[in-house]
């Protein structure tokens, strides 16, 4: 099976997109676009590529999301996108993305999978008139993690800014959704015993609603929990346009602090906004065995969760500083309920389980039987045709 991806090599402020890249790595794929070859090869064009290396039975890429509209104010969607990235190229490379989706558009009998790297909420109606074609497959959550947008209720802040068109798509569409979203790396695992750790509790991320809320209570306590005044400050910075984001020292400086933070951390809470989206930090947070204090997700259950066993299930009705107090007195049991977290993280939801987890989907789509796939009990599995 021979794997071409085609994207651009970036740093981002998590680690997604380069666990993305080991994920091809462990299947054996070649690498295309701007940073991860010359500008002679990117000036030969990528069908040139494909065909001085004998095809390709799939290619696989993210660069779909780059619009028409991108390259119309060229210097500005540049800025944007440099934003919150550092790039492993001269940034004027990026004009050769447009070539390069227009010519993967065309390879009609060659299998695409396209991976959404960004919010699934945010997605124009348009955008799905590609995702809708036969030989395109793409990566992004199922529709056991997807719900309306009516379930939000203007309760978040960016309530405005959200569509159901992913949602409509998938209800008709799930027979070609990859249904994973997050990775893991097995390097952002960490191993310190939680009786050492210098926080009680941590709310790491953006503060939707319910985190914000949880943040207010917590800070009203005597528990200790890690300062959050560098995101402040890099806030500060982007805002001022000096775009901490986009300098690799800068953003690794950012994640080094985040880490920090988390594997310091005894207890840490989260929740998926309003939406109730498996956003990264319920996978994180067990990866750094901290014990995960949550509000479930949608298919919380389906990815692996089992409440008291690897996780504990707080709401909004539960009084969070007697919980967490209750949880800190039986440190036997916290120790043990985290270590089972870290546990189904490594075991399901690392560079390694996605490699062979996208594995098990192309050998089925390579044999035209692929009809979806899901989670169950914690299991990827795959759904065939009869």
């Amino acid at each position: 099976m021979k794997i071409l991806y085609a994207g651009v090599y970036n740093e981002y402020l998590n680690p997604t997109e380069r666990n993305y890249l080991i994920m091809m790595k462990n299947l054996n794929a070649t690498f295309y676009g701007p940073g991860f070859t010359n500008e002679d090869t990117l000036e030969n064009g990528i069908n040139h590529f494909i065909e001085a290396n004998g095809g390709y039975d799939f290619i696989i890429t993210t660069t779909f999301s780059f619009e028409d509209h991108f390259f119309e104010n060229f210097e500005k969607s540049i800025n944007e996108h440099t934003r919150y990235r550092y790039t492993y190229f001269p940034k004027e490379q990026l004009k050769y993305i447009k070539t390069i989706k227009e010519s993967i558009l065309k390879l009609v009998n060659t299998k695409i999978i396209y991976i959404i790297g960004f919010d699934p909420y945010s997605i124009k109606k348009d955008f799905f008139n590609i995702l809708k074609r036969e030989n395109i497959y793409t990566i992004l959550l199922g529709k056991q993690f997807i719900s309306s947008n009516n379930a939000i209720q203007e309760k978040e802040k960016f309530s405005n800014e959200i569509n159901d068109n992913y949602y409509n798509f998938i209800n008709e569409y799930d027979h070609k959704i990859i249904s994973f979203y997050h990775i893991i790396g097995e390097n952002e695992f960490k191993y310190n015993v939680l009786v050492n750790r210098k926080y009680d509790i941590s709310v790491m991320g953006v503060l939707y609603t319910k985190r914000k809320h949880a943040l207010k209570e917590l800070q009203r306590s005597e528990l200790t929990l890690p300062s959050r005044f560098y995101t402040y400050v890099y806030s500060l910075l982007n805002k001022a346009g000096l775009k901490p984001f986009s300098s690799i020292i800068t953003l690794y400086l950012y994640n080094i602090f985040f880490q920090y933070y988390l594997f310091n951390s005894k207890i840490s809470y989260t929740s998926g906004s309003e939406l109730k989206i498996p956003v990264r930090k319920f996978f994180e947070i067990p990866a750094h065995g901290t014990l995960l204090l949550a509000v479930p997700c949608n298919g919380f259950k389906c990815l692996g969760f089992k409440k008291d066993i690897n996780y504990i299930e707080i709401s909004p009705n539960d009084n969070l500083i007697e919980v967490v107090k209750n949880l800190l007195r039986d440190n036997k049991k916290i120790q043990n309920i985290a270590d089972n977290g870290q546990d189904l993280i490594f075991k399901n939801h690392t560079t390694t389980a996605r490699s062979q987890q996208l594995n098990m989907c192309l050998k089925a789509i390579m044999s035209n039987s692929y009809h979806g796939s899901y989670w169950e009990n914690g299991k990827f599995k795959v759904r065939l045709e009869n």
